[in-house]
């Protein structure tokens, strides 16, 4: 160690000679055993009755080993100090006492006053609501101990962890990757129908599912590498954690804390995550091989997606406490890395902004200096990201749920340090002799940042969704039904009434008109015949027959004529969906495609109703966009352009979608939901804006391209900025 005692805590302590006197000993059920992190050796403390286990390294391993019951504290702290060039200090032996007095682990007769201080009730409240406050969306609620279950079926659980079992996940897995790469517009395709309201059910369904698969390959992975270590791995308690206020099952494997071998504990750890990637691969695989539209078909693609989205972004990510923060933590020997990252996090503002001299600091090694600063930001950056992320979909969906997190996240993120930080300036220890001064730099940070948030003005701005349109365009549709044969290329310039866009095949309408024709030329001859033959009512009817069957004729020539479709006017001709369609019939009014103005464009943009307020209270002083691409063409542009207003904004809301590809089903930003009658509409009213992209832009545009369009606002300081949209959202709920 680089450090010496004078760095650490004070070697004493003023509430040493209430325990100094105790003679306490371990509980004969409580097992210890020696594993080895990265050099390190560290002693595991448990007690698989209560299943607690405590990880402690050599110093505080040697002081707890000599609690017998016989020996005083204050002799074994002695001992310890003389053995120990960095022994326990006083502190460290009070606080170890005490995780191990309220863990139950202790045979102790204290006095009430130093059951006290070793249980400190009243912190540990305060901490563990901390700690439900600060991880509420993630509830956990204990309801039965699954040991015997999974101990009466461990042989068949352990099977996916054998080397047969690896093997198969292996080949599953290149199958899947293969089936996803093969099919990957269809995929696409499906994962833009997921969000549908009708489709919700069926998520948490699956997820539930999912879950159960996920908790019960940690539970099997204990029980396997548990007992190759000659114990049982005792599965001790399953519940349901409210995981964004949904509940789902979770499992308790804290046993494999035991485990020797790093391997072992990393494949407990990661137990979940692979089994729930097995069943991702053995759900592609029925999705490939299933029928679109099947109740199977939607199943599959539903667990494909959760399971991957919940792997990636929360089991297997190491800034979040679930599974991969775990492994992760153990594989590079930093146990409870995300405590000891924010406590020291805490002890760099301590020292180095408000200048605590005396601040405590747990960190001696030089590369955990570096390390926990780094992963204590990208932690909290993450959390931050990932939690606005979960309150943008409830706000969409759920306003009610949607203010109460708001609310949550504020308290959180911003009330709960402040609280937090001001209690220590005024009441914390270590700023005895130089409170006043710590003060002065408090006030000197805040300066600053009311500097950064209220004096400096920025762009205020807001990014909204939109739609190119032709303000001059004709839709195409098929006017007689038949096979679509040919069909011009889409985004070719055509001539009105003289370039063919479409051909439609109907052999039937041919059949028609020839048996017609043969029917006008029998009726023509026996129309001569009769009057030859002077018999002129016989004439008569066989010539209003003629002329009948010569207007079907005229009728039938001019639906066949139809089945070559004419441009009606100049422009540029838009049929992205025809490629697909061809040689399947069409239907009489099937839209075949559009022609379009080219110099003649226009942006149609979806406002919601938590901004909307903007456009009639404040002046637009710049609107610019970019090309998000079109469903039909991969335009990979990115460049910005200028676009102007073409009238105000409609005062009056709306829920009628003018473009689906703008819905959240088909990879837009608005969320949909069906009315009561049947009909497909916006979540929410919104306000339609339309623009006038710049001329240098038009030749860049075609209809049907999504736009992000930026509403430029002025300029005013962020500070500013954030309250107002904190009042438009308490406003808009």
């Amino acid at each position: 160690m680089g450090n010496s005692h004078s760095q650490r805590h004070s070697t004493f302590h003023e509430q040493w000679y209430k325990v100094e006197e105790l003679t306490p000993a371990l509980r004969q059920e409580v097992n210890i055993r020696r594993q080895l992190y990265w050099g390190k050796i560290w002693y595991i403390l448990s007690e698989p009755d209560n299943n607690v286990h405590f990880r402690l390294a050599k110093a505080a391993y040697m002081f707890v080993s000599m609690l017998d019951g016989e020996r005083s504290v204050q002799e074994i702290w002695e001992t310890c100090q003389e053995a120990e060039d960095e022994g326990l200090t006083q502190g460290e032996a009070i606080a170890l006492l005490g995780q191990l007095h309220t863990s139950n682990l202790l045979l102790l007769d204290a006095p009430s006053d130093v059951d006290r201080l070793l249980q400190r009730q009243q912190k540990k409240r305060l901490k563990k609501l901390g700690g439900t406050l600060s991880s509420f969306l993630f509830l956990r609620f204990p309801l039965l101990t699954p040991d015997a279950f999974f101990t009466r079926f461990q042989k068949i659980g352990s099977l996916p962890f054998r080397p047969l079992g690896f093997g198969i996940w292996l080949l599953l897995a290149l199958l899947a990757i293969r089936g996803i790469v093969v099919h990957w517009d269809m995929f696409m395709s499906d994962a833009r129908q997921m969000l549908h309201p009708s489709n919700l059910i069926w998520i948490y369904v699956v997820t539930v599912f999912a879950k159960i698969v996920h908790e019960c390959g940690h539970a099997f992975a204990c029980k396997y590498f548990s007992a190759k270590n000659g114990f049982d791995g005792d599965v001790h308690s399953m519940g349901i954690m409210l995981l964004l206020f949904i509940p789902v099952p979770y499992i308790d494997v804290s046993s494999s804390v035991q485990i020797l071998s790093r391997k072992g504990r990393a494949f407990v750890g990661l137990g979940g995550i692979y089994c729930e990637l097995f069943l991702a691969f053995i759900a592609t695989m029925l999705w490939v091989n299933s029928a679109e539209g099947t109740s199977i078909h939607l199943l599959a693609h539903n667990c494909m997606i959760i399971t991957s989205v919940t792997t990636v972004l929360f089991n297997i990510n190491p800034l979040l406490r679930f599974d991969g923060y775990f492994v992760f933590s153990d594989l590079i020997g930093m146990p409870n890395l995300y405590q000891r990252s924010q406590s020291y996090a805490v002890y760099l503002v301590k020292r180095y902004v408000l200048g605590v001299v005396k601040a405590s600091n747990v960190v001696e090694e030089k590369s955990e200096k570096i390390f926990y600063p780094i992963y204590a930001v990208a932690a909290f950056l993450y959390r931050l990201f990932i939690t606005i992320g979960i309150f943008i979909v409830l706000e969409d969906n759920f306003a009610t749920l949607g203010s109460v997190l708001a609310v949550g996240l504020c308290f959180i993120w911003f009330a709960l340090p402040l609280i937090k930080g001001l209690i220590y300036l005024v009441k914390g220890e270590e700023l005895a002799g130089m409170r006043l001064r710590a003060w002065q730099r408090f006030g000197i940070v805040v300066s600053i940042l009311a500097v950064l948030l209220l004096g400096i003005p920025v762009e205020n701005f807001i990014v909204v969704e939109g739609v190119v349109e032709s303000r001059s365009q004709h839709l195409i549709f098929a006017e007689v039904e038949g096979s679509l044969s040919t069909f011009a290329p889409t985004d070719v310039v055509v001539t009105g009434r003289k370039s063919v866009v479409a051909t439609i095949e109907n052999s039937g309408l041919k059949a028609k008109l020839r048996e017609m024709q043969l029917t006008s030329s029998v009726n023509m001859a026996k129309y001569e015949h009769a009057r030859d033959r002077g018999d002129t009512d016989t004439a008569a009817m066989f010539l209003l027959e003629y002329q009948a069957i010569i207007q079907q004729l005229a009728l039938l020539k001019q639906q066949i004529n139809k089945l070559k479709v004419i441009a009606p006017a100049d422009g540029v001709w838009v049929a992205p969906d025809l490629t697909r369609r061809q040689g399947k019939w069409l239907g009489q009014g099937d839209m075949l495609g559009v022609i379009y103005d080219p110099e003649n464009l226009r942006l149609r943009a979806v406002v919601d109703q938590f901004d909307a307020a903007r456009l009639f209270s404040e002046t637009i002083t710049r609107s610019e966009f970019c090309i998000s691409g079109r469903m039909d063409r991969g335009d990979e542009q990115r460049a910005l352009y200028s676009a102007s207003l073409e009238d105000l904004p409609s005062p009056a809301g709306r829920r009628e979608l003018f473009h689906p590809s703008l819905s959240i089903t088909a990879g837009g930003d608005t969320p949909v939901v069906q009315d009561k009658d049947g009909r497909t509409v916006t979540a929410n009213y919104f306000f339609e804006l339309r623009l006038l992209p710049s001329k240098e832009s038009v030749h860049n545009l075609l209809p049907g391209q999504k736009v992000s369009v930026r509403l430029v606002f002025g300029e005013q300081p962020v500070g500013i900025q954030w309250l107002r949209r904190i009042q438009q959202f308490i406003r808009s709920n």
